[in-house]
């Protein structure tokens, strides 16, 4: 990269900085601030040699973001640094300078997040035999749970499910997510016995006037938030922290325990970011010290 080149780029962090302290009368310290993680920026671009800020691509900003981390950066300071950016950008684009501001589809990482409850493996089990599967509800409620556990569903997902969205010949679901997104999951072998048990001899008994929706009450209407919600506290009352998404967090957290991929778990959960995902990295690291821990003789 040329002189004039890298001279234009600290040229433009320079006159940003000043836009903020002189126009939008930001704290001297605040800007001092800005400028250390822009300053660190700026070096990454100069490596990259970059001749113009419109050159720089969202992988870029990613592979730059992502460096930090692995340099041990703290997930707060990430996020300052990222706030930083995404300001920089958007300052760049209301100049003109970039056609699009890429940075604005940078997510920031939530900070002191706490690890979600799952469930183990045997605690699992153990909720989904206690329905009683000699009665039409029974079935439906070990149905519910099973789909809950096997498909890692959302509440909503599973209340806006309809029979079409079965695909019975490939044991997969298609699933309408968040934002009306569509994904297709697939579903086990003891999730498909249960779900077609269900759909025999169960909800035709509930049925009462035509619908789409798959999971029914005993009036024949789609089972409510409420309804699904009822369910699992009549089957869980030993597990105070126990909701629909406790089933959702087993499902990923027990995937990645089996040696899925991140990718894969992500995909199957219908997470827009795979950041959203990462979460579940952290669970399964706890449990693989525990199991150090409890099983090695120097654990």
């Amino acid at each position: 990269m040329t002189t004039s080149a890298a001279d234009r780029l600290d040229r433009l962090i320079e006159q940003f900085l000043n836009h903020n302290l002189l126009e939008r009368g930001l704290a001297l310290n605040t800007v001092r601030a800005y400028a250390a993680d822009l300053n660190r920026y700026s070096v990454y671009l100069h490596e990259r040699r970059f001749t113009s800020p419109d050159a720089v691509t969202l992988d870029d900003i990613t592979t730059y973001l992502a460096g930090l981390l692995d340099r041990g950066l703290s997930r707060a300071s990430l996020r300052r640094h990222i706030t930083v950016i995404k300001l920089w950008h958007r300052w760049l684009k209301a100049r003109g300078e970039v056609a699009v501001d890429l940075a604005s589809r940078v997510e920031a990482p939530r900070v002191d997040r706490p690890l979600p409850y799952v469930l183990s493996p045997e605690d699992v089990r153990t909720i989904l035999s206690r329905p009683d599967t000699t009665r039409a509800l029974g079935i439906r409620n070990r149905a519910i749970l099973e789909l809950l556990y096997g498909g890692g569903l959302r509440i909503s997902e599973l209340i806006g499910l309809k029979s079409s969205d079965l695909i019975p010949t490939e044991r997969l679901l298609r699933i309408t997510g968040k934002g009306d997104k569509e994904r297709i999951i697939p579903l086990g072998r003891q999730g498909w016995r249960w779900l077609d048990r269900y759909r025999r001899h169960s909800r035709p008994g509930l049925l009462r006037t035509r619908t789409p929706y798959l999971f029914l009450n005993r009036q024949g209407k789609p089972l409510s938030r409420m309804g699904i919600w009822k369910i699992i506290r009549k089957y869980a009352p030993d597990f105070e922290r126990v909701s629909p998404h406790t089933f959702r967090h087993s499902f990923a957290t027990h995937l990645l325990e089996g040696g899925a991929s991140l990718r894969a778990v992500q995909e199957m959960l219908g997470h827009s970011d795979i950041t959203t995902t990462q979460i579940y990295t952290h669970i399964n690291q706890r449990y693989l010290r525990d199991i150090h821990q409890k099983h090695h003789p120097r654990g």
